[in-house]
């Protein structure tokens, strides 16, 4: 698919014989009008009314035909269509559900389908293209499907990688006098490292880090250590005080 201007030119078209299917699906809404007009006209106008109505179904149909393209862009189906006024509109891939055919007796005598595509929003087809042969329909689906999975797939990847990181990734750092006082409020053991603690992905620690509780328990133990042997001496001072007073 080119593009001018920045706008996309969809460039693929519509089955040769689109044209009678777009007649014949017009017919419900001409005949009506026309027989209302017809039953409401002098004879001798009748004629310049009956004409042009006749002849407004085939030449709608035939410009439709030859206005109406599809292609596909990057990130979606794009469709142009209008009789009067061009509209030009893109179907994002992610959001196509479902492409359907339509065959009835006069599609499956010319070999062609209607292709519906469905999107998530619901209510309907998003857009019908009549007709298509039944090897562009074919087409048509498995470019949309193989490029709505490549999408998919890489927002998933993307969404993946940016909620996790990598194992040894720094996630924080904090300095130690924070550490310090997270440990005091938390009573949990945290990183210490020389200069800033570092929390890292993967339950991994900073260079040289030793837990804040590891330090705490070996100040207690030279504590307990020390008060142990005053209180030993002590004993032994008394004892030999008393064997001096038995001397």
């Amino acid at each position: 698919m080119r593009y001018e201007g920045g706008q996309p030119l969809p460039e693929k078209r519509l089955h040769p014989l689109s044209w009678v299917f777009q007649l014949v699906g017009s017919l419900g809404a001409v005949i009506p009008i026309g027989v209302a007009v017809a039953l409401g006209a002098e004879r001798g106008g009748l004629f310049w009314v009956v004409v042009p109505l006749l002849l407004l179904g085939p030449l709608g149909a035939l410009w439709h035909q030859w206005v109406y393209r599809y292609d596909f862009a990057d990130d979606g189906l794009v469709i142009r269509d209008g009789l009067i006024f061009r509209n030009l509109r893109q179907i994002d891939y992610r959001r196509i559900e479902n492409i359907d055919t339509q065959r009835n007796l006069l599609h499956r005598l010319l070999g062609v389908a209607d292709v519906k595509v469905e999107t998530s929003s619901g209510g309907g087809a998003e857009a019908t293209i009549r007709v298509l042969s039944l090897d562009d329909a074919r087409t048509l689906s498995d470019t949309v499907f193989a490029r709505r999975d490549a999408l998919k797939g890489a927002t998933s990847t993307d969404d993946h990688d940016a909620g996790e990181p990598a194992e040894g990734t720094t996630l924080l750092t904090l300095p130690p006098g924070e550490l310090v006082m997270l440990g005091l409020i938390d009573n949990r053991n945290l990183l210490w490292g020389r200069g800033a603690g570092r929390f890292h992905a993967g339950g991994e620690r900073g260079d040289a880090a030793a837990p804040v509780g590891a330090g705490v328990a070996r100040r207690r133990r030279r504590l307990a250590g020390s008060a142990g042997a005053g209180g030993g001496g002590a004993a032994r001072s008394g004892h030999a005080g008393g064997g001096a007073g038995g001397g």
